[in-house]
């Protein structure tokens, strides 16, 4: 891959996708890092352009053939990249896609509005194998660079898409709050197999929301020690995800 030097304009241009607005117009964002980068690779979704400082060895990075590198200063990398302190090497790609997959087992994310949890979810969720993850509306953007790090691309490969309260199917599948005074436990928790499983985990501030609450069929709670406080909800998921893993 042999790099030319990045222009003025397009360093400004490419500022632009710091900003959701941004990044919905042109359908791209910027992300950064080579162990995010290369993760990305194997899930099969690679950069249209790769922008780097002068002596990062671009052999480290795996990318398709074809793809334009451009050389950029330290400050020209930091106007467009979403940290304080980029790493040496970022690329441009396509936001992740929404998608209607079937699941056997699914979370619903009620109102998750930090980046960092939400990231970290898909991560777990990934990792632990569900099948997919649903989102209300009031979620933290998924293509925003802090929920795709967090996620290390996760979100690329677990299928997800944003349904609101109205548009559950209470008929269709099992919805099972999360709530810590369930007496149902989750290690005494299983899922049917007969109809597909959709665990609801709430806002980090203020739980499940009253109308989703309606909606469950059933909750659970994770066993605690009785002096402990509640734990993070991107915590809870792997927590839940490991423990339905092999179910």
């Amino acid at each position: 891959m042999k790099s030319i030097i990045l222009s003025k304009n397009r360093a400004q241009n490419l500022a632009a996708l710091k900003d959701k607005k941004g990044r919905e117009q042109s359908g791209q964002v910027i992300l950064e890092g080579l162990r995010l980068m290369n993760q990305l690779a194997i899930y099969g979704v690679y950069p249209a352009e790769v922008y780097h400082v002068a002596g990062f060895d671009l052999s480290s990075l795996t990318a398709s053939e074809g793809v334009p590198c451009y050389e950029c200063k330290d400050f020209q990398l930091k106007r467009f990249c979403d940290t304080d302190s980029p790493p040496k090497v970022a690329g441009l790609y396509p936001l992740p896609t929404e998608s209607k997959a079937p699941f056997r087992k699914a979370f619903y994310l009620d109102r998750i509005a930090d980046p960092g949890n939400l990231g970290t979810i898909f991560r777990l969720s990934k990792a632990f194998g569900m099948d997919a993850i649903l989102l209300s509306e009031a979620c933290a953007e998924v293509g925003s660079p802090k929920v795709i790090r967090a996620s290390l691309g996760a979100v690329y490969s677990l299928p997800f898409r944003q349904v609101s309260a109205d548009n559950l199917d209470v008929d269709k599948w099992h919805i099972v709050g999360t709530e810590a005074s369930a007496e149902l436990k989750l290690r005494d928790f299983s899922l049917s197999d007969h109809v597909s499983t959709l665990i609801v985990l709430g806002s980090e501030a203020h739980g499940i929301s009253p109308q989703i609450k309606e909606l469950c069929h059933q909750t659970i709670s994770i066993e605690m020690k009785a002096e402990s406080e509640s734990i993070n909800v991107s915590v809870a998921a792997g927590i839940i995800a490991h423990s339905l893993y092999e179910l």
